[in-house]
C-alpha cells in the first residue's frame, strides 16, 4: 500500500470535553495504537479533557480521525510532555506523523521559545521482539530535532497491572538554545510524576533517575543502524 501524504484536506482541532462522539473515535484509535502496558483507562483519559494543563489534538481527513496527540502542558512552566501520539495504520510513513508532531509542538509551546518538549519513548536498548520498531521510532523523532537524554533510565510510573517496557526520555530542546541543568530536569520529572501519574513528589525513583545524568545534561543522537 502506498503511504498516504499530508493533504490540504487535513483538519486539526482541539478535542472539546463535551464532544462524546469525537472522544469515542479517539479512544478507539488510542487502544489500537498503544501497547496495553502504556495505556491509561478510558475514564482516566476522558478526565484529561476537563483539565487546563492538557492539549488533545485531533487530525481528521474527510471527517475520519487519522491521528491524534495528547500533551501535558503545565501552566506557567517551561516544559511540556508529549504523552501520546499516533497515526492510523494505512496513513503512516508518508509525512503525516511529522506534520502532526510539529503542529502538536506549536500548539503546546504557544509561541514560547523557552519551552522544552519531553517524550517518553520505548528504548531500543531492551532486547525485545519489536526492537527494530523502537529504533525506527527514535530515528523518526531524531529527524524532527529530538535527542535522548544520556545516562537516564526513564522509569515509567504508569500502573496498568503490566510491566512497562524499558524507556528512554527524549527531548526537543527549547528554541532559545539554553543549556539544561540537572536540577531543572529533576523539577520537570517531579511535576510529571505528580500531575500526570498521581505519584508522590518524594518518589525515590526521581532521585534515582537524575543521579546518573550529567550536569548540564548531555544529549545524544546515537541510534543503531
Amino acid at each position: 500500500m502506498t503511504a498516504s501524504l499530508p493533504s490540504g484536506d487535513d483538519v486539526y482541532s482541539i478535542l472539546a470535553p463535551a464532544n462524546a462522539s469525537a472522544f469515542d473515535d479517539l479512544f478507539e484509535l488510542y487502544r489500537s495504537s498503544m501497547p496495553a502496558a502504556e495505556r491509561k483507562s478510558r475514564a482516566t483519559l476522558q478526565a484529561l479533557l476537563g483539565r487546563n494543563d492538557y492539549r488533545v489534538v485531533l487530525l481528521h481527513r474527510a471527517e475520519r480521525l487519522i491521528g491524534y496527540s495528547i500533551t501535558f502542558v503545565p501552566e506557567n512552566d517551561n516544559f511540556c510532555l508529549l504523552e501520546y501520539m499516533a497515526v492510523r495504520e494505512g496513513f503512516r510513513s508518508g509525512g503525516i506523523g511529522a506534520e502532526l508532531f510539529r503542529h502538536s509542538v506549536d500548539t503546546a509551546r504557544a509561541g514560547r521559545r523557552d519551552v522544552a518538549v519531553l517524550l517518553e519513548v520505548d528504548s531500543w536498548r531492551e532486547a525485545s521482539p519489536d526492537r527494530a520498531m523502537r529504533v525506527r521510532r527514535q530515528a523518526f523523532y531524531q529527524r524532527l530535532g529530538c535527542l535522548r537524554i544520556e545516562g537516564l533510565d526513564y522509569l515509567l510510573p504508569l500502573e496498568t497491572g503490566r510491566t512497562p517496557p524499558v524507556m528512554d526520555l527524549m527531548i526537543l530542546p527549547p528554541a532559545d538554545g539554553r543549556v539544561i541543568r540537572r536540577a531543572e530536569l529533576e523539577r520537570w520529572l517531579r511535576t510529571v510524576y505528580v500531575a500526570v501519574y498521581d505519584q508522590s513528589p518524594s518518589d525515590p525513583r526521581i532521585a534515582r533517575m537524575v543521579s546518573t545524568v550529567d550536569d548540564p545534561l548531555q544529549l545524544s543522537g546515537v541510534i543503531p543502524r
